[in-house]
């Protein structure tokens, strides 16, 4: 038996979702057609990116899997003005309070705003013959293409002039249009039951703004991660093209980052973290401010359901993730390498019976992984517990591990491979880890128990260094 082969795929939305959808399936389908609602593919002036200017990058991973579907792209990043760096070593992170250490990992990566990691993927694509990108283009809705609701097909505004795929059983559908998408209402809408909805109360704001370090600037580190304890707010500087900063302000609750560029440099004041100030502190801005806002996270529970034979869905369409830990691009190329491995081990047309089940089955393994790594910082910010005795054990467990990764190297490393998702999120919570983290803490308890931490107080003591408000230059688009 010959390769299984759709004669025609369409992926809905040419997000980074849909460009690494259409990487997937490319090679198991005669035609791949990717539909696009803006008519520009400027990624600047692009509404269907509404994060486009926010905090965005694949944690290691996601840049693998990238890397194995596009051979040679993280350097392309490289010659594109992106900077590598060791996520331990470059980072100065500053987690709940404590500053993790800088020590040499594997963990070796790249940041880039979202506009040159689409932008790449995108001309990559280009290349491929048999994926075709089609602009201005509104889906409207499903249409059943028998009385069992099996099959669907699109139902779209005229197109003149476009050449579209005729309805037929034998077109996979794959909704990549992100958190707005309305393919569970159209599934109602044609009498298929939608999906449970599982949601996470996050109440996440942040701001952005593009700032030029200062010449001669020198710090032991190419990123800050600054979350003070017991504060809603915090910060991050993170490098990108060009040798500029991404600087975003983050809260948490109603206390929504300012948009305005004043204060922006008074909200970074309040921030309990001396390094930011003075990182800061003869920076220049380059462009305008950009907020966004995430009041829940959102888990589409498709893997419940019973949803078209050749129907599916990838990245936010299914689940937008709680950004804390930056885990969204990643998780998305975890779809997408599932559904490439599917695809490549359907060997006949038998296949296509169970292609959407066996795919919303695995992805679901991989969202709740991130799902609860995320979770467990917000129920760590709240007391909404079962009880009091189960929020006072899991509140301990997480300080005891936090007291272990801040003062002990290698717990760290550990640590941050489960945040770049190269372990499970359940490895922090095996009991061997925890009688690590207990050896670590009575270790430390028998020699020296400040030796690491006494060390590090020395930078808390500088004085808190007041920005000036810098005059504001004309914004420069992103990624120019």
């Amino acid at each position: 038996m010959g390769r299984f082969e759709f004669k025609q795929v369409v992926v809905l939305g040419a997000g980074f979702a849909g460009l690494l959808a259409a990487r997937a399936v490319a090679p198991f389908a005669s035609d791949v057609y990717v539909l696009e609602k803006d008519g520009d593919w400027d990624l600047r002036a692009r509404k269907g990116i509404p994060q486009r200017y926010q905090c965005h990058t694949l944690l290691m991973r996601g840049q693998r899997i990238l890397e194995d579907f596009f051979p040679g792209i993280l350097n392309e990043l490289a010659e594109n003005g992106a900077r590598p760096l060791d996520f331990s070593l470059d980072t100065c992170w500053f987690f709940r309070g404590q500053k993790m250490p800088q020590v040499p990992s594997s963990l070796i990566g790249y940041y880039a705003t979202r506009v040159l990691w689409d932008r790449l993927v995108r001309q990559r694509l280009e290349t491929f013959k048999n994926i075709h990108f089609i602009r201005n283009v509104s889906v409207k809705g499903l249409v059943s293409l028998s009385s069992d609701q099996e099959f669907v097909s699109l139902m779209t505004e005229p197109c003149a002039g476009r050449v579209l795929p005729k309805n037929s059983k034998e077109v996979l559908i794959i909704d990549a249009l992100g958190a707005r998408s309305q393919c569970a209402q159209w599934l109602s809408e044609i009498g298929v039951p939608a999906p449970p909805v599982v949601t996470q109360r996050i109440q996440i704001g942040y701001c952005t703004q593009i700032f030029q370090p200062a010449s001669g600037l020198k710090v032991s580190w190419k990123a800050l991660l600054a979350f003070p304890a017991h504060s809603t707010r915090g910060a991050v500087i993170l490098p990108i093209e060009n040798g500029n900063w991404l600087v975003t302000l983050i809260s948490r609750g109603g206390d929504l980052p300012p948009k305005d560029p004043e204060s922006f440099i008074e909200y970074l004041n309040s921030i309990d973290c001396p390094e930011l100030q003075s990182a800061l502190m003869h920076a220049v801005p380059m462009t305008s401010t950009f907020p966004y806002r995430i009041p829940v996270g959102l888990w589409r529970r498709y893997d419940q359901s019973e949803v078209p034979r050749n129907l599916l869905s990838l990245g936010d369409s299914v689940c937008r993730l709680n950004p804390t830990f930056g885990q969204g691009m990643t998780v998305v190329t975890q779809q997408a390498k599932i559904l490439h491995e599917l695809l490549r081990a359907k060997k006949s047309r038998d296949g296509l019976e169970a292609l959407t089940t066996d795919y919303h089955q695995l992805i679901s393994k991989v969202i709740r992984n991130a799902w609860e790594l995320s979770s467990e910082e917000e129920e760590f910010q709240s007391d909404v517990r079962r009880s009091a005795f189960s929020n006072f054990f899991q509140k301990g467990a997480i300080s005891l591990r936090n007291e272990a990764v801040a003062t002990d190297d290698s717990t760290f490393v550990f640590f941050l491979e489960v945040c770049h998702l190269m372990r499970p999120f359940r490895a922090l919570l095996s009991p061997l880890f925890l009688l690590r983290c207990t050896f670590v803490l009575a270790r430390r308890l028998c020699f020296g128990r400040f030796a690491r931490l006494g060390e590090r107080s020395v930078d808390a003591k500088i004085p808190l260094r007041r920005l000036s408000t810098p005059r504001v230059t004309k914004g420069r688009a992103i990624g120019d």
